[in-house]
């Protein structure tokens, strides 16, 4: 049995080392590697991904609870530069569940933005209901709407939004409020 000179230094114990260029191979493997997967995992968070899930929440911005049977309405918005799916409605006609959500896919490709809607009956009720949003900050942060009454300082749980997640916040007018509608309402 032979040995080259390496082995027989290996087997010596004087060296602990693979061969110089062995050693600046893996090492380049790994440099490219690391850079590989960063570069892709950077990639796939700054993309919005087909067939997720957003969901609209309607609730009472007094106390959290949802507004159930409410119609929602959703435009899918795309830069003139992006084509619309052909098979997609680019509008979307929901109604809120007992828990006052409703819950949508995005179509392939994903809109740059989201119109929503939410239409009130009654009367009697104050809404931020018009809402134009990204679908990136939706799907990366989640978005709540503004309070009706536009006292942010009062900030509950409730009005925490999850990624994926619009929230929407109503509320029945004051006695005030209700008082002085028809003179606004004109």
């Amino acid at each position: 049995m032979s040995f080259s000179s390496l082995e027989v230094i290996l087997i010596q114990g004087r060296a602990r080392s693979k061969p110089p260029e062995l050693s600046y191979m893996n090492r380049f493997n790994s440099k490219a590697c690391l850079k590989l997967v960063i570069s892709f995992s950077g990639l796939l968070l700054s993309t919005v991904s087909v067939g997720q899930t957003v969901t609209v929440r309607v609730i009472d911005s007094r106390n959290g609870q949802p507004f159930q049977k409410k119609n929602v309405s959703i435009s899918l918005i795309y830069e003139r530069s992006d084509k619309s799916p052909a098979k997609q409605n680019p509008a979307l006609s929901l109604q809120t569940d007992g828990n006052g959500t409703v819950e949508f896919s995005l179509p392939e490709p994903a809109p740059e933005h989201l119109g929503i809607h939410v239409q009130l009956t009654s009367e009697h009720l104050k809404c931020g209901c018009d809402l134009l949003v990204a679908t990136k900050e939706v799907l990366n942060n989640g978005l709540a709407g503004p309070p009706p009454d536009g006292n942010s300082k009062k900030s509950r749980p409730f009005m925490s939004p999850h990624p994926g997640e619009v929230l929407v916040f109503a509320r029945p007018l004051t006695l005030a409020e209700r008082l002085l509608y028809p003179l606004v309402k004109g």
